[in-house]
């Protein structure tokens, strides 16, 4: 990371906790008719409106693919693919690949990009709704993940808590995609091996 963009995000971080001013937000709407599909959209778009963005994620084939617009393999922006037995994944944003390190002990996603450096999401250790952050190699917050306050319908809301350019959101979204899709994954292969202990008896 430059110094000039270091500084940057240590001004205007969280140290300060800036989570009251966001300065780009998007909200992440599972699709009603297509299985892992999510449509991404600003704030207070109705539904049917055409997405900005959107993202297939399936932990089936272990992959992300985030489009502009609607889902069309001439529009893929970004992608990430990862495997059962790896905790590397590797993504590509524009053509750029950048390599993403799980920590299954700490639940992170630690990534290096140019010229934001070292960059994790990590599971918040705030109570409430927000369930990830993404903070720089000093610590900064830089943008969460946290459930829509509207709903029962699985939306989140994307915040980016700095100011930020077009590839820098980008980076987050994929990023943070693959982020949810992995914590999720782990969510559910927990629950799997708890029922499944829970229904053998001793």
């Amino acid at each position: 990371m430059t110094d000039s963009v270091s500084r940057l995000f240590s001004k205007l971080s969280s140290k300060e906790d800036h989570s009251a001013h966001a300065s780009y937000v998007l909200t992440l709407r599972p699709s009603p008719n297509i299985p892992d599909l999510t449509l991404i959209q600003p704030p207070g778009y109705p539904p049917e409106a055409p997405p900005l963005c959107s993202v297939i994620s399936s932990k089936k084939k272990k992959n992300v693919e985030i489009f502009r617009g609607t889902p069309d393999p001439s529009r893929v922006f970004g992608d990430a693919r990862f495997h059962s037995f790896s905790s590397s994944i590797q993504m590509t944003l524009r053509g750029q690949p950048i390599k993403m390190k799980m920590s299954s002990m700490s639940s992170s996603f630690n990534f290096e990009c140019h010229p934001m450096g070292k960059l994790k999401w990590a599971a918040s250790q705030m109570s409430g709704s927000e369930s990830l952050a993404l903070h720089d190699h000093s610590g900064n917050k830089l943008a969460r993940l946290k459930s829509a306050k509207s709903s029962g319908t699985g939306e989140k809301q994307l915040e980016i808590l700095v100011p930020c350019d077009d590839f820098f959101i980008d980076l987050v979204l994929l990023s943070g995609m693959v982020a949810m899709t992995l914590t999720k994954t782990n969510e559910d292969s927990v629950m799997e091996v708890v029922q499944q202990l829970a229904g053998g008896g001793c």
